[in-house]
């Protein structure tokens, strides 16, 4: 059996570090360079390297979101989120070192908001600002996507851009949550790199899972949701869901990738030309594979897939 080489297994790892990157700038709502590196400074003086050109790479890091986010209007939220986040990492690895990279990761995302729950019972206003922010950034590119089509076009699309924007803004803490995931993993592999080690925690998609007890968030996420339970509830419920969904449609592309590992390279880019050309059908396969990724919780497919592989 072949071995994946050093300079193989490192352009590997780059190419998961760039896709965390793109998740962790694309889902950000708040400042991602900050998200980032506040993030990696925060590991870095928990758990080193501590020597001088890592201190000075950190310090640059730093330095650089400091001046990205000074004329932020919700700088607390920029700078604060990521200390919270990587706070709640730290903790988590130091009381779970045997936990995954991902599970470290949820662990601090949910310790983070916990404490900015409290901060926010205190300061309501700081949510109410940080709120309405966002919902007027979404308001806005709604309103740039629209603004250069012509008049007829313009009015048939301005509702639905409306609402998408309205659900967006909605949204906006589980589009947060999942990028503080991804943030929280480059961030380590940062670190570890700085450390001159590569970083085992980015391994390969196939291998992806977390804890299956968390499919319950994912269903009294859904619960909360369709009931009658109150805006405030609803909205919590509506992000608790698409935080979990969003997982578990990776956890499902980890199960599908290890059955379509062996397929060959032109038949793969086949099934990608058709994904794109059917699109409608593409987005049923979207929900398909979060459910796929939901049965690995009860039925752990790629054990029985291997075992099938390998009797």
């Amino acid at each position: 059996m072949e071995t994946a080489g050093p300079r193989q297994s490192g352009r590997a790892e780059a190419w998961r570090a760039l896709a965390l990157g793109a998740v962790a700038v694309g889902l950000a709502v708040t400042d991602a360079l900050s998200l980032v590196l506040f993030s990696a400074a925060v590991l870095w003086l928990a758990f080193g390297p501590w020597d001088l050109r890592a201190g000075l790479a950190v310090a640059g890091a730093v330095a650089l979101v400091l001046w990205a986010t000074a004329d932020s209007p919700v700088v607390w939220a920029d700078r604060g989120w990521p200390l919270l986040v990587g706070g709640g990492f730290v903790l988590a690895k130091a009381l779970r070192p045997r936990w995954r990279l991902v599970a470290h990761g949820i662990a601090a995302v949910v310790l983070g908001a916990g404490l900015a729950g409290v901060i926010f019972a205190v300061w309501p206003r700081g949510w109410l600002e940080l709120d309405a922010l966002v919902a007027s950034r979404f308001h806005l590119a709604a309103g740039v996507l629209s603004s250069g089509l012509e008049s007829s076009l313009r009015a048939r699309v301005e509702g639905p851009l409306a609402e998408v924007s309205a659900w967006g803004a909605a949204l906006f803490p589980a589009a947060l949550a999942i990028a503080s995931v991804a943030a929280l993993a480059l961030a380590e592999f940062l670190r570890g790199r700085l450390a001159g080690v590569s970083n085992p925690s980015l391994g390969p998609l196939r291998e992806f899972r977390f804890h299956d007890q968390l499919v319950w968030v994912l269903i009294a996420g859904i619960v909360l949701l369709w009931f009658p339970a109150g805006a405030a509830l609803q909205r919590t419920g509506a992000n608790a869901a698409l935080f979990m969904g969003a997982l578990y449609w990776l956890r499902g592309a980890a199960v599908m990738w290890s059955v379509l590992a062996k397929v060959s390279v032109g038949l793969g880019l086949l099934l990608a030309l058709l994904a794109v050309v059917l699109y409608p059908l593409t987005l049923a396969g979207l929900l398909g594979v979060t459910f796929v990724g939901v049965g690995d919780t009860w039925f752990d497919l790629r054990r029985r897939l291997a075992r099938r592989a390998n009797p």
